[in-house]
């Protein structure tokens, strides 16, 4: 697909993966010369790191947000949703590398899971009174001490925290399944002033809250770092209470 979508139109994909992910790499390169006077082969290697937003998005990143910050209106009917102007940053990182999540269930009459990778963040929604916020924390005061040395131990890394009953986040905080289900991307046309707000070649990664606003509510949604939490992220969705009429 070459051609971009026409204005007031937008192509969707299910997530974009970047070629390399969030690491670190080794360059092994060798040259052989053959002729008359053979030399011996040369063989180098180099290191490098790729490196993105892991602990904290810079803001020059969110090309989107909605509702607006600080905007009042009837929301309760739209999900809330952040748009980054990088479309890969959902899926930079590997939520649970070492496979601790055990896969969804599957039942015979279930639809096919989807075969897309897990993004490693999440849009939770908080009302006033559910929360506290806590600004520039030492991460590790922020996650417990297996997850920080699985994280690598990273040293004088501050972060952003939110803090909130544990039955609140297993109810909001989305199953893996969900997660997959959560995060797109946009490809809009780079001319249209109504979709393509914040410039750049057009495409935009979308990560959705799965949690509807109360009427009259003040609310704050979150981008959280899901990354190595199997503590936290859970196979499937609670259980739905039946209600009887």
């Amino acid at each position: 697909m070459t051609n971009p979508p026409p204005k007031g139109q937008m192509y969707l994909f299910n997530s974009v993966t970047p070629p390399l992910d969030d690491g670190s790499y080794r360059l092994t390169y060798s040259t052989t010369v053959t002729g008359p006077i053979t030399p011996p082969a040369f063989t180098d290697q180099k290191f490098f790191n790729i490196v993105g937003p892991r602990f904290n998005v810079p803001q020059s990143m969110v090309a989107g947000t909605f509702p607006p910050t600080n905007a009042h209106g009837a929301f309760q009917d739209s999900l809330p949703h952040l748009v980054l102007s990088r479309r890969t940053l959902p899926w930079e990182r590997e939520l649970d590398p070492e496979g601790k999540i055990p896969p969804p269930e599957q039942n015979k009459n279930d639809a096919p899971r989807p075969t897309d990778p897990v993004p490693w963040v999440a849009l939770l929604l908080f009302e006033e009174g559910e929360y506290t916020w806590y600004p520039n924390l030492p991460l590790q005061n922020v996650v417990p001490p297996n997850v920080f040395a699985r994280l690598g131990s990273p040293g004088n890394i501050t972060c952003d925290a939110v803090e909130a009953p544990v039955s609140l986040i297993q109810s909001i905080l989305p199953s893996l399944e969900e997660l997959q289900l959560l995060a797109h991307v946009r490809w809009v046309n780079v001319d249209d002033r109504e979709l393509n707000t914040a410039g750049g070649d057009g495409f935009f990664s979308v990560v959705v809250s799965n949690r509807l606003p109360s009427p009259g509510a003040q609310c704050r949604a979150v981008l959280v770092s899901l990354e190595e939490r199997s503590d936290l992220v859970q196979s499937n969705p609670p259980p739905v209470p039946v209600q009887v009429t």
